[in-house]
């Protein structure tokens, strides 16, 4: 919907404004100015940044991509709004650590040998930072900055990078943490320092005895494993699990599957075992790649009696989907979730499979997103939710 200056004059009441997509010219962010925003936030770089906080006197948060400052003036009028959220393209200019309003910062895109620069930004909170060197996240710097976030999203430009074993020791307020390309072969307490932390996302990292030292009963742990590391997951869930009984404390598990991690009996009979699991998404779950699909391991999963939401996605047919829709501990969750690829005699049979699970488990929320193995496009009318 295209609005004029004029009709935006007769608009009352809107304090923040979400912008999308592209490239935005400064000037024709000026014409939201006299609905007097207090937020604004542009999904795309803005050019004329300074003609927009200029204009915008009421303006209290920003949300912007971010490339070169373009003036002194910008960076103080950035650092007079209460907070300021930026992710940068390129290279960091250094006057960007003047903004002391900062509370999210995205420097992903360009890799740092320090974060000393960042000690100086007392209200960052939420951090996407790229690492070229371990020296980075072992010096005092990086335990001074971290023990103020809530969300670190760490990553290594320099392959496996080792983790220092007490890189998080003082994140006492840290509740996100994902961290890719990484070696974490030593013990990693994250239960002592770490009682905010709810959510770990490991990304293509080396996982050695990382488990065994983490309190994670309240934890939502999500694997996106790589194909060169870490190919054993079955091995390893058994391995911690008979170490310690930290893994078995997990109540919400994430992992993706592909052509080097295998979906098998093995996996789901490890994960059976992790008796307080609420929650557990499969992704690539459903992807066969020429071997049998693991019905009985698949079955293995009704010990698990605090199971309320599971998840399984990746390409199908009529034969799969018909076994596990008739699996009778399904109707017992209060969520599934389906996430697959259809070829076009399969349609028509999953309408009446949908609609019988639901005569079945009548309370259950049943989420089924089917595209055509085909086009990829989204099928109509295979939605549910």
């Amino acid at each position: 919907m295209h609005l004029t200056a004029e009709e935006l004059k007769g608009i009352s009441g809107i304090k923040i404004v979400r912008v999308g997509g592209g490239a935005i010219r400064g000037m024709s962010l000026v014409k939201l100015a006299s609905l007097g925003l207090e937020e604004l936030r542009v999904n795309g770089p803005v050019l004329n940044l300074c003609q927009v906080l200029v204009n915008m006197p009421s303006l209290k948060r920003l949300d912007v991509w971010f490339s070169e400052p373009e003036s002194a003036d910008e960076i103080l009028r950035l650092k007079a709004l209460e907070a300021v959220t930026l992710r940068v393209h390129g290279p960091m200019n250094p006057m960007i650590y003047d903004v002391t309003s900062l509370v999210s910062l995205d420097m992903s895109s360009d890799g740092v040998h320090s974060v000393e620069p960042l000690v100086s930004l007392p209200k960052l909170r939420s951090l996407v930072l790229a690492v070229n060197t371990s020296d980075a996240i072992s010096m005092e710097s990086f335990e001074s900055v971290v023990q103020r976030l809530t969300d670190l999203d760490l990553r290594s430009n320099r392959g496996c990078m080792a983790l220092p074993n007490n890189a998080f020791n003082k994140a006492s307020s840290l509740r996100s943490l994902s961290l890719t390309l990484f070696s974490l072969s030593d013990h990693m307490d994250l239960g002592q320092s770490n009682r905010s932390l709810t959510r770990l996302t490991v990304q293509h990292c080396y996982l050695i005895n990382f488990l065994t030292s983490m309190d994670v009963g309240t934890l939502y742990l999500t694997v996106l494993q790589g194909a060169y590391i870490w190919k054993d997951v079955s091995a390893y869930l058994l391995s911690s699990r008979h170490q310690s009984s930290v893994v078995s404390q997990l109540k919400c598990l994430e992992l993706c599957f592909d052509e080097s991690f295998a979906f098998n009996a093995d996996t789901l009979e490890c994960i059976s075992c992790l008796t307080q699991l609420e929650s557990l998404k499969l992704h690539g779950g459903l992807i066969r790649s020429g071997c049998h699909f693991p019905f009985h391991g698949l079955q293995s999963l009704t010990a698990l009696s605090n199971l309320s939401e599971l998840m399984l996605s990746g390409p199908s047919d009529r034969v799969l989907l018909n076994r596990v829709f008739r699996m009778s501990w399904l109707t017992k969750l209060d969520k599934l979730t389906i996430h697959t690829g259809l070829d076009d005699a399969t349609q028509i049979w999953m309408v009446d499979a949908i609609q019988s699970l639901r005569k079945k488990a009548p309370d259950m929320q049943l989420e089924i997103e089917c595209k055509s193995l085909h086009s990829g496009q989204k099928l109509e009318g295979f939605v549910y939710d």
